[in-house]
């Protein structure tokens, strides 16, 4: 694989917090972002720290770290490279590459993540340009009565997919490898998007990333159909119509307010109607869903489809982000002046959209009674479906609060607003206040002068000299800092010569037994930004208190008791 040259540049564009916040959810605390490790079942929902002063993150709970590349390298599993295509696609910059290397397949000097992005892309082109040919009149037309006016096609990439001619756009093994091009079982390949409308899916900067298809025709097959998941695409970690939400929220000075629907036709009539709308795209709302959303603004307003399915999974959006701490409601079309049913028949039709916005509580409480419970089923129901989704709520005086909304709209008392035992109501289960129970060596996070030191030194870096904590009293120092300086000295150098960051060259040279503790400390607030003079200071008041716990003729030796420093850190 290639060299990619301007890994630096990519990785100065990125913002930790943008590229994490994306995948999951963040919350502002003390000078830092906090949320649920995605790399281990964490209970309090607490122990993922992200520092974007020092762009960076660590978990405390599984003692894993690092940079925005090594997040994107466990959470997508991907290998360095292609994490580092992934974050520059997500910087909009383009990934360059050295030349001289191997050539793939007789392509250019790209990676296959590249390829098959760029022949998306081609596919994407030929796809616009298929409708507005003589073979796309059908789909032309199609779109026209659905509302969608030429600007609208063209602002959404919206395109046709006449058959297998999509093979001249690109290289087939990349159409193939990108899912647009099926093959069947006698070994042919065909368009699995023929004879359909084609929305491309994009990424969250805009790039499209797969296609579904809208039959226009009224042949007996599904009226929708996705390209497969590639290394590209996941369904459960993209949002149609994200960028577009995204710049029409980045302009609001007020509260943010994102629309959730079901359908990308339907999203592309909110949007066009000026709502900033997302669409799941036909799965069950997912934790990177939920982050995206919460990337995006500071409330949800749902609006389900009027029916059984579409109530239910407003009922599971919704507790999954009341579950991640984000505030839901209900979004109901005004239906008052005709029969339509979708918010795209409005568009169809030339109508305006008009969105009435209800507490989920009370919405849920309707479809049981119009007024006040007046049998046992009605009440057996309100305890079976409204109260567990109440009380799923993590905090405790919006729980508190409902019931006694939901206490007011029923006329029942709140002592008998008791959860049932087998809710059928999909919830996510309240988060545990408890400390944190994983499994290996615990790490204190009490910061004692001597680990303060270190994690001084660690956030000053090599700058010009990287082997300037040599130049501490370290001959006077506690045996713990004395084996830590010794680490950092090689680190700082490995840094340096290979031109890496701190963070990863801790992977590359501290033993594993100590590599988590350095972790922390190279991410923890420690205060005001450390230079070498104030390392330098606390060294020196470190020696003052009288500290050390070794002679200083054992020092020099180095005879430094590992097992003694281990259980000093701990």
């Amino acid at each position: 694989m290639p060299l990619i040259t301007n890994a630096d540049e990519i990785k100065r564009a990125a913002e930790i917090a943008d590229v994490i916040g994306r995948r999951i959810v963040l919350k502002p605390s003390h000078g830092h972002l906090e949320g649920s490790c995605p790399f281990h079942s964490s209970r309090s929902g607490r122990s993922f720290h992200v520092n974007p002063a020092k762009q960076s993150w660590y978990c405390w709970g599984c003692r894993k770290g690092g940079t925005a590349v090594s997040f994107l390298m466990d959470f997508e599993h991907l290998d360095y490279p292609g994490a580092l295509e992934l974050l520059a696609a997500e910087c909009g910059i383009a990934v360059e590459y050295a030349s001289g290397g191997p050539v793939p397949d007789g392509q250019h000097h790209a990676p296959p993540r590249q390829m098959l992005q760029e022949a998306v892309y081609k596919a994407c082109h030929w796809y616009e340009s298929q409708l507005r040919a003589s073979s796309g009149k059908a789909a032309m037309e199609y779109a026209a009565a659905r509302g969608l006016k030429p600007a609208i096609l063209e602002k959404y990439n919206i395109g046709y997919a006449h058959g297998a001619t999509v093979s001249e756009s690109a290289d087939t093994a990349l159409l193939e490898a990108a899912g647009i091009l099926h093959r069947t079982g006698d070994g042919r390949l065909v368009d699995r998007l023929a004879g359909r409308l084609v929305i491309p899916l994009c990424d969250t900067g805009g790039r499209p990333v797969a296609f579904t298809g809208r039959l226009i025709s009224s042949a007996d097959a599904p009226k929708y159909v996705n390209t497969p998941e590639t290394p590209l695409f996941h369904k459960g970690r993209l949002l149609f119509g994200y960028h577009h939400a995204h710049d029409m929220l980045r302009s609001r000075l007020r509260r943010r307010i994102v629309y959730i629907i079901e359908g990308q036709l339907k999203c592309i009539a909110m949007l066009e109607a000026g709502y900033p709308c997302v669409a799941a795209g036909g799965t069950a709302f997912t934790p990177s869903q939920v982050a995206l959303v919460s990337h995006l603004a500071d409330k949800a307003v749902i609006v389900p489809d009027p029916d059984e399915a579409g109530e239910k999974a407003a009922v599971e959006i919704a507790s999954a982000l009341r579950s991640a701490g984000l505030e839901a409601a209900i979004g109901l079309l005004d239906r008052s002046a005709n029969n339509l049913k979708d918010p795209d028949d409005f568009m169809a039709r030339g109508l305006d959209i008009k969105v009435d916005e209800f507490p989920v509580v009370a919405w849920l409480y309707r479809r049981i009674a119009n007024d006040r419970v007046q049998t046992v089923e009605e009440a057996a129901r309100v305890c079976r479906e409204v109260v567990p989704f109440i009380r799923a709520n993590p905090m405790p005086a919006v729980v508190e609060l409902e019931l006694r909304q939901l206490s007011k709209l029923s006329g029942l008392p709140v002592a008998a607003l008791e959860p049932a035992q087998n809710p059928q109501v999909p919830m996510m289960p309240p988060r545990q206040p408890q400390q944190e129970q994983q499994e290996g060596v615990a790490i204190s996070t009490a910061m004692t002068s001597d680990r303060m030191l270190i994690a001084q030194c660690l956030q000053v870096g090599p700058q010009n000299n990287p082997d300037w904590p040599a130049y501490l009293p370290i001959l006077e120092l506690p045996p713990f800092c004395y084996t830590a300086i010794k680490d950092l000295l090689w680190t700082f150098r490995y840094s340096v010569m290979h031109g890496v960051s701190v963070a990863d060259a801790l992977a590359m040279t501290v033993p594993a037994d100590r590599l988590p503790y350095y972790q922390y400390w190279l991410s923890v607030d420690i205060g005001d930004p450390p230079t070498q003079e104030t390392a330098a200071q606390l060294a020196a008041e470190l020696v003052q208190e009288g500290r050390d716990r070794l002679s200083v003729s054992a020092a020099q030796s180095g005879a430094v008791d590992l097992a003694q420093t281990i259980q000093a850190w701990r």
